[in-house]
């Protein structure tokens, strides 16, 4: 979930993919086919409920690599390069930005989107640090008083994103924490890797630790990978196991609506999503 209007010179928004490739794991719930036990579908009800916080979160926090470039080489470009989100944010004014030496402060206040679907409001303060390697920088991230849609949350991230061309790396860690739709706690601790090679593929890998409400999930995304726009189908395998209890529900995707889930316990069904293949 952006906050912003992406401009096309930016092919691999990092924000924008990171929540988008989460939001894939929130599709439909209600199996074509086969047998789930009623814990195997709460896992996955679960999943759905939670992830939200963590892609907004995400997505909000990796805001500031969104006007990075193979051309901002060095920390003071990379810092004056964040002035620009102002213009990009939605709706027109409701973000602004200041920096200082390396450190940037970003208010939100009411940003929705493209998509409206969400509305945060609130500070985020990025610290800026030279990367390990040339066309790498650090970005470490923190919240003030962090609304998404009223209710509180908070995050605290370190990001390294190394540009090279039109491809960009993207390694993501941090623990996120807000409000599912049904009122629940969500906390997350989150590990991700995300790849864009500049020709309009997406892939991301890594884990998550979730509790929600009473209830905890461990999440891992194998090289989960989408060939197209927001919205395209993806590939690749996600695992996700109760903490408690150990039971395992595996998704597999192979890039159409349909997709798999296989309980550890033999379970099986066949779920459709929202996604459009890729070429329709």
């Amino acid at each position: 979930m952006s906050i912003t209007r992406v401009p096309g010179n930016v092919k691999a928004a990092a924000g924008c993919l990171l929540g988008s490739a989460l939001s894939l794991l929130a599709c439909g719930l209600d199996p074509e086919g086969g047998l789930l036990s009623a814990e195997a579908k709460q896992i996955v009800h679960d999943q759905e409920d939670s992830e939200e916080v963590l892609s907004v979160g995400t997505a909000v926090a990796a805001a500031p690599t969104y006007v990075l470039s193979a051309q901002t080489v060095t920390l003071a470009s990379a810092v004056a390069a964040q002035e620009a989100l102002s213009t990009l944010a939605e709706p027109a004014g409701c973000l602004t930005v200041e920096t200082s030496g390396n450190r940037v402060t970003y208010t939100l206040d009411g940003c929705t989107g493209p998509w409206g679907r969400h509305e945060v409001s609130g500070k985020q303060i990025a610290t800026f640090s030279p990367g390990p390697d040339a066309g790498a920088f650090v970005i470490d991230i923190e919240t003030e008083g962090l609304t998404i849609d009223s209710a509180p949350a908070s995050y605290a991230a370190t990001g390294t994103i190394t540009i090279e061309g039109e491809a960009r790396t993207l390694e993501w860690s941090g623990s996120f924490s807000g409000q599912a739709a049904d009122g629940r706690n969500v906390e997350h601790d989150t590990s991700l890797t995300l790849t864009s090679p500049g020709d309009g593929t997406i892939s991301v890998s890594g884990s998550s630790s979730t509790r929600i409400g009473l209830r905890g999930i461990e999440v891992e995304i194998d090289d989960l990978t989408r060939n197209g726009p927001v919205g395209t189908c993806p590939e690749g395998t996600v695992t996700v196991r109760r903490k408690l209890g150990g039971l395992t529900v595996t998704l597999t995707f192979d890039g159409t609506r349909e997709f798999v889930a296989k309980t550890s316990r033999g379970g099986r069904g066949t779920f459709e999503s929202t996604c459009v293949p890729e070429g329709r």
